[in-house]
This record gives structure tokens, sequence and C-alpha cells, in this order.
């Protein structure tokens, strides 16, 4: 446990800090690499804030979603000028909002009929960049790993008996247990229940739906043909949506799960590769030659710039490339 930045931080929601405090709270959420072990101090100093108030657990992850979300590249202008960030005040409207949220959830979640999502007015949709990955730490502190040009939406509380949000995109959840509230991830076309567990889940808008479990059991449907496939560890399911059908197979998971450690593993036909590369680095790729579009990669890059991916696929392929602005160009015989 860091004791100085739980100190600091508690510092700073009282409105105590120093200018040289205030440039360290900035430095502290700036910093991408740590929001797991920031998160975890920030719930310790946020009970020591000396606020009267009763925080949920519901309402600690409100406040700190906000917060992250609220980061943008001009968050030190804000910071360093305003001298503060989240105030006693502050912490009495959100409380008020978040029980007014509550009253709402209760009237339509104790209604006939309204327990579908999008029903409880109070929705939050994160989102991570292009380009960028981020980490979500949900209301009932299931924790959702979002890989580039993601987007999740939830509501600021869960249902008493029901977690459920909705997913664009591909994270890696690890989902706390709790066997009478199951958690469900609605997707363009599939519906995902699980109760505890940790898996990869990727659906893209212009992709496929592809889950593979590490850890517990899922089970998925399609929202079409009502059919259901239950996953055991290792083992993965990926929904064809021309035939309406699932496919599950045995796998080695380790390709599926390592981009949340800086992995970029490509895997399949250019085609396919080239979205990856696209949201990975937030570029626009062109293949010139249609034909090379079914020519099949597999390989891993580790925390690489852009030019040594693309010197790789030249190498793979016997293809060249040129990079105009935020367009590249893939040009080549074909496969």
């Amino acid at each position: 446990m860091n004791t100085n930045k739980e100190e600091l931080i508690v510092k700073y929601l009282n409105n105590e800090c120093s200018e040289a405090e205030l440039e360290m709270i900035t430095e502290l959420f700036r910093d991408a690499t740590n929001e797991e072990e920031l998160s975890e101090t920030f719930d310790r100093a946020l009970k020591k804030t000396g606020s009267d108030l009763e925080m949920t657990p519901e309402h600690n992850m409100e406040i700190w979603n906000r917060i992250r979300s609220d980061i943008k590249p001009n968050f030190e202008d804000r910071l360093l000028s305003s001298g503060k960030f989240y105030t006693r005040s502050w912490f009495k409207v959100a409380a008020s909002l978040l029980i007014l949220v509550g009253i709402t959830y209760l009237f339509f979640s104790k209604s006939p009929g309204s327990k579908s999502i999008g029903e409880i007015t109070d929705y939050i949709t994160t989102g991570s960049p292009l380009g960028s990955k981020k980490l979500l730490k949900l209301p009932d502190g299931s924790i959702a790993y979002m890989n580039s040009g993601t987007r999740i939406t939830y509501p600021t509380v869960f249902e008493e008996n029901l977690r459920q949000i909705e997913l664009v995109g591909e994270a890696f959840f690890e989902i706390k247990r709790n066997e009478n509230r199951p958690f469900v991830i609605e997707t363009k076309s599939i519906s995902t229940k699980v109760l505890g567990t940790s898996f990869n889940l990727s659906s893209y808008e212009d992709d496929s739906f592809e889950l593979t479990l590490v850890t517990g059991k899922v089970e998925v449907s399609s929202k079409q043909e009502n059919e259901i496939v239950t996953l055991l560890p290792n083992e993965q399911v990926f929904y064809d949506t021309a035939t309406g059908s699932f496919d599950k197979q045995k796998v080695d998971i380790q390709p599926y799960t390592s981009w949340k450690d800086g992995n970029l593993v490509l895997k399949g036909d250019l085609s396919m590769v080239a979205r990856k590369i696209e949201r990975w680095y937030d570029k626009k790729i062109v293949i010139k030659n249609k034909a090379l579009e079914k020519c099949m990669i597999d390989a891993t890059y580790k925390n690489r710039y852009l030019d040594n991916v693309l010197e790789g696929l030249a190498f793979l392929l016997d293809l060249k490339y040129t990079i105009d602005g935020d367009t590249i160009i893939l040009d080549g015989n074909g496969c």
C-alpha cells in the first residue's frame, strides 16, 4: 500500500493541496500504467475525506469513473488553474444525484416489463479511443480492460438481480462472482451470461463475435436463433453472422488475451489483420491489390512502433508499403 499517494489524494479531495502537491496529483492521474493500483488507493482515500456522507461502493465507482473520464489533454491546465477537483460540496451534489438515480432505478425495476437495458434512466458510456487502451472499474467491482476503439455502456447502479452492460469492441473482463446476480454483456447479435469468471470478448462493428474463456463458465446465446452454447476454460466460440451459427473449439488462450499486456497478435488474413492494426495505431490502411487480402499472417509484436510492424509485414508477404499522413498503402503481387 502506498501511504503517501493515499494521503496526497485525501488532501486533494479535501482541497488542502499546495501548488507542488497539485502538480504531483496531476502526474498521478495522468499516468496510464497505474490505473488498478490508483483505483484501490482512491477507494481508501475516499473513506478518509471526513465526509459525513455514507458512500456505497456504487457511489465510489461513479465518482472514480467520472474523474477518470474527465482526464483530457487539457486536464493539467484546468486542475492547476482551479486549484481543486472534487470538494466536499461536490460530494454532496454527487450523492444527491446518485440518490435520485437510485430512486429512479427502484421505480423502473419494480415496474412490470421494465427491466430491459435502456429503461434505467442514468447510464454512462465510456470508450477507449483508437490507438489507446483503458481500464474500467464497474459498479460491482468487476474490471474491464478495454482495447482500442471500444466502448462500454453501463448503469451507475446495477439492478438488484441483474448486472447488464453493452459492449462494442474488445475487452478482457474479470467479473466478480455473484450467483444471485448474473452478469450479462449485450453485443450486436449475442448475449453473454456469466456469474463470475474471466474471459476475452471481441465484437467490433466491422468484425465477428469471438469469446475466449480463461476461468469459470460462460453461456452465449444468439438473439436471432435462440441457440445457447456453454464454454469452459480454454474454449473459444466464434459466431458466423452469415450462417447464424456458433463454432466452438479448444484453443491456446494466450494469443487472444495478451493484447492487454502490450502484445499485438496478428493472426489471420491480411484484411482482418489490417483492421486490427488500424485500431491499434489509429491509422487507415488501404490494400491496393485485392489479391493481398487473403494472404495469411501469424506474427506477434511486443510494444513495437508502427514502422517495425510494417517492415515485418513487408518481409512476410513480400509487399511494399507507403505512408501518406495517417493512411498506409499496401501493395504487392498477392499470395
